[in-house]
């Protein structure tokens, strides 16, 4: 199953609020305007990289252009990416997509609820 990186409608909401046709939007993040309409269609994926040049174009952060119950996983393997704090934003945030990604593709859960695994009540 192809699982997106990113929410189309959020993608096309971005591209809007810039005020960039596709052809423009497209030209400047490096890719074809055939390629951005079938992301902003969600006919598949965009690479992390593509992500994050769309992201310095719309002047968004990359947590923006992903589903809104993705974003507490995308800031958690943020840190796992980076753990010292010393990586730029984009790469970090890079980092941080591509894990999320293998996580999905792995068929972990989406939810919130899956990130830490149930605690044992402890001993009275």
């Amino acid at each position: 199953m192809n699982r997106l990186n990113h929410d189309p409608r959020r993608l096309l909401r971005r591209r809007l609020i810039a005020g960039l046709s596709q052809v423009a939007a497209a030209q400047q993040a490096g890719c074809t305007k055939s390629n951005l309409s079938k992301l902003e269609h969600g006919a598949y994926g965009a690479s992390p990289e593509l992500l994050a040049a769309f992201a310095a174009l719309y002047g968004c952060d990359l947590a923006d252009l992903i589903p809104a119950r993705r974003k507490k996983l995308l800031e958690r393997f943020a840190q796992e990416a980076d753990p010292s704090g010393n990586l730029p934003g984009t790469e970090r945030d890079i980092r941080a997509l591509r894990l999320l990604a293998e996580y999905l593709q792995n068929g972990e859960p989406e939810t919130d609820e899956a990130q830490e695994p149930a605690q044992e009540p402890e001993a009275a």
